[in-house]
């Protein structure tokens, strides 16, 4: 990486707000400035689908990420010589061009796998826990719905390591987090009735 003079991080909107934070902190230690992030596209509606088809962009920007500029190389003072794509994202051609070297942390190797000069582990969304801000800035909380299985890290802990931040939880980093002004999404608490519903189904099943 040298100074960070010349580096890009590129990082995905599906990733949570715990991993972006993760991965800001080891970027700005290794000086790199430049954070985008990704964008994918589906056709919305009037309603409840948006154009955006990723669950996290709001929690990029809140976080510093940008949309990657229209011209790369003068956002990073120059030239583009190195870019960091963490995550599930679509990399525009154009970042790929000059390159001196690519680090790629994803779920699989995919087609950038043969380039790149480092290969990092990543779990796919289906398998994240943490933080999404939707496009109205409410927080959701999100739960691995599939086990990644044994020696898969969570993408928050490999940055953590490779930045040497001293978050050994996820609550310390989303303590961390919130008062960088990005606040965790907390679970929701059951109402009254809720609760009630709960107790009385208890009674009719005879469960302590």
């Amino acid at each position: 990486m040298g100074d960070g003079a010349g580096v890009a991080v590129l990082a995905s909107t599906r990733a949570t707000c715990e991993e972006l934070f993760a991965l800001r902190t080891w970027a700005q230690g290794a000086g790199i400035q430049a954070l985008w992030h990704g964008a994918a596209s589906w056709a919305g509606d009037e309603h409840l689908k948006l154009p955006d088809a990723t669950p996290n962009t709001a929690g990029a920007r809140e976080l510093g990420f940008l949309p990657v500029p229209a011209q790369p190389g003068a956002a990073v003072g120059g030239k583009l010589r190195g870019l960091v794509v963490a995550g599930d994202v679509d990399v525009p051609s154009a970042l790929l061009a000059e390159l001196d070297f690519l680090v790629l942390q994803a779920p699989q190797a995919g087609a950038l796998g043969a380039a790149a000069a480092v290969l990092l582990p990543g779990r796919t969304p289906l398998e994240k826990k943490g933080t999404w801000v939707n496009a109205t800035g409410h927080r959701q909380l999100v739960k691995p719905a599939l086990d990644p299985g044994e020696g898969v890290p969570e993408d928050w802990t490999l940055w953590r390591d490779l930045a040497g931040a001293a978050w050994p939880s996820l609550k310390l980093l989303q303590l961390e987090m919130g008062r960088a002004g990005c606040a965790p999404a907390v679970p929701r608490q059951p109402g009254v009735a809720e609760q009630a519903l709960v107790q009385r189904a208890a009674v009719l099943t005879g469960q302590p």
